[in-house]
């Protein structure tokens, strides 16, 4: 995470440690001090100055090995951690190694269980060295019930095209019984309104 430093804009110009806090921060947070994260944070200045100024930066924490005075209680301190480092880790190693026992128990009887089934497995590969002539004919047979099973196949599709054939004549014939009767009808009511126009002629000229 990045803590932003607002620094508030001022007359004077930008100070050497203004941008040292910044670029510590930037490197604290696993990002290079560039000149536009670092203008970004101050918030002013030119790219020129700013970048000649993350130069003195780089030079002074290129340049800086402090001396640090390790006292007798810090000292103590230290050896006191590291004892009780080396006893945790001492520990996890006692206890992964009886895990890694347990593993090669383990291990040992799957490897014996394996033997058993190599073996189990050679011997149907026997069996099946044995049947193989018998498997053959069995294809054989199989696949000549196939090509039988094709050739009906291709039959039912025939006698399917010719039912559907057949449906749709009568459909079609169903639509011409329709279409007669329909005839029919205007026939009939032709030759009813012609006996009453020839009914109605003879009592006109009577």
């Amino acid at each position: 995470m990045i803590w932003r430093f607002k620094v508030m804009a001022r007359k004077t110009d930008i100070e050497q440690s203004e941008i040292d806090l910044i670029c510590k921060t930037l490197e604290g947070d696993g990002f290079k001090a560039t000149v536009d994260r670092v203008r970004a944070e101050v918030g002013k200045g030119s790219r020129t100055t700013i970048n000649r100024m993350i130069r003195v930066y780089e030079s002074n924490r290129d340049t800086i090995n402090p001396e640090v005075e390790v006292t007798a209680e810090t000292d103590m301190i230290l050896r006191r951690l590291h004892t009780a480092i080396s006893q945790e880790y001492i520990g996890k190693i006692k206890e992964y190694q009886k895990e890694i026992e347990e593993l090669k128990g383990k291990m040992d009887h799957y490897l014996n269980e394996s033997q058993k089934y190599l073996e189990e497995i050679n011997m149907l590969k026997l069996i099946h060295t044995k049947l193989s002539e018998d498997q053959k004919v069995e294809r054989e047979r199989a696949d000549d019930a196939i090509k039988r099973m094709k050739t009906i196949d291709e039959e039912n599709y025939k006698l399917r095209d010719i039912e559907s054939a057949y449906k749709i004549l009568l459909d079609q014939n169903k639509e011409l019984k329709k279409s007669q009767e329909k005839d029919k009808k205007q026939i009939e009511s032709l030759i009813q309104r012609a006996t009453v126009a020839e009914t109605k002629l003879e009592l006109l000229k009577k």
